[in-house]
């Protein structure tokens, strides 16, 4: 390398190591378990002209070039790896200011951050630690509202029955509530439900549900509203929700969570088929006078299919390739065990004949503090947010 290096990127190279030696590495260790920053130390690099190294004369910078830049750059990373990527960030923050910005502009803010007076930063945002503290605010609102009546063991032991429930009594589901206690009734609230929710809207994102111009979705068999408030926090404009479902105790809990969410929604106490032909019914009168541009309606089956008896299935099974029709998207989400859905295959074809999807999900299971809590100390060892989806697209409206 060093046969390549002109004499001005050798002796950068020399300057950037020695003071990277002398000044920065001594103090690396302290600063990081101290998880301190020294300010003093990024005015140094700016006396040396590091803060403005890989800019043009013409716009205040040192001038130098970029394989110059990225020797300084492995200088500083090899004392100190948290100061060389605040330099980093220090400078890529100025390009939008040096491409595109005014000349009012570079005069107002390139000095000082050249000079390394000012420090540069992103503003970064990462949606789904937002999400993550909503749900874990969340989850500590449902563990007071539904919990609090319950020792810890009480409620971890309600947990596991209800998974025993779903998992080794299904056969019953469809004669029997497995809400049918109040500590199952607050494990599902409290610990199921949210769980489904950041299931969905795992499922939404990877599915880009949020670019589907979708702005209502009917929760059929909506239980506590779990799915739809998946579906919600995928999008950057929520749609409006209706849920239907047959249990008073679980409407009225979709309809507090939906408000606890800030999310629009309302609930209607009935039979989920029924419903169902009533929203192809509204849809199919609509459709003449509806405009491409109008938002869509949406359905959404949040693991509620598997809990009716076959041929009530199948009668919602015709009706979501006629709402297809109608111009109505549907995404059925159930769980990952076959032995939950026998009807999954035939279902299945016909979607994807359809010209639908069906997908195996397994997401990292990145859950909120109070959640991760409850589901370590239930003994359940999870390795994954899991679940199986068929997604059947709407009919495409004429322009």
């Amino acid at each position: 390398m060093g046969r390549l290096l002109t004499d001005e990127e050798r002796l950068l190279q020399a300057t950037a190591r020695e003071f990277a030696q002398r000044e920065v590495a001594p103090g690396a260790v302290e600063r990081d378990e101290a998880e301190r920053y020294d300010r003093s130390l990024f005015s140094a690099m700016g006396a040396l002209g590091l803060t403005a190294a890989p800019f043009p004369e013409a716009v205040g910078g040192a001038g130098f070039s970029y394989l110059a830049w990225t020797l300084v750059m492995e200088e500083i990373g090899a004392a100190d790896m948290a100061m060389a990527v605040s330099l980093s960030v220090h400078i890529l923050s100025q390009y939008p200011v040096v491409t595109w910005g005014s000349d009012e502009q570079r005069a107002r803010w390139l000095p000082a951050m050249q000079a390394g007076e000012a420090l540069g930063a992103f503003a970064l945002t990462e949606p789904h630690a937002r999400v993550r503290d909503l749900a874990d605010a969340w989850v500590g609102d449902l563990l007071s509202r539904h919990a609090s009546q319950f020792t810890r063991p009480e409620l971890l032991k309600a947990i596991r029955a209800l998974s025993a429930r779903y998992v080794e009594q299904r056969a019953s589901l469809s004669r029997r509530s497995a809400l049918d206690s109040a500590g199952k009734r607050a494990a599902f609230a409290a610990f199921y439900a949210p769980l489904h929710a950041l299931t969905v809207r795992a499922v939404a994102v990877a599915l880009d549900l949020g670019a589907a111009g979708v702005g209502q979705v009917i929760d059929l068999g909506c239980g506590t509203g779990a799915a739809s408030i998946g579906w919600a926090l995928a999008t950057d404009e929520p749609p409006r929700i209706v849920g239907v479902d047959r249990d008073q105790w679980a409407t009225q809990e979709a309809s507090w969570n939906w408000r606890r969410l800030g999310l629009s929604g309302r609930v209607d106490r009935g039979d989920l088929v029924h419903a169902l032909g009533a929203t192809i019914a509204d849809a199919e009168r609509r459709r003449p006078r509806s405009h491409p541009r109008d938002r869509a309606t949406a359905l959404i089956f949040g693991w509620s299919l598997n809990e009716l008896d076959a041929p009530t299935r199948q009668r919602a099974f015709e009706l979501v390739f006629k709402a297809s029709t109608a111009g109505i998207a549907t995404l059925v989400v159930e769980p990952v065990a076959r032995t939950a859905t026998p009807w999954w295959r035939e279902w299945a074809a016909r979607v994807v004949h359809s010209g639908g999807r069906d997908d195996l999900w397994k997401f990292a299971p990145d859950l909120p503090r109070r959640l991760a809590d409850l589901d370590e100390a239930a003994g359940f060892k999870r390795e994954h947010l899991g679940g199986r989806t068929l997604w059947l697209p709407g009919a495409r409206r004429d322009v």
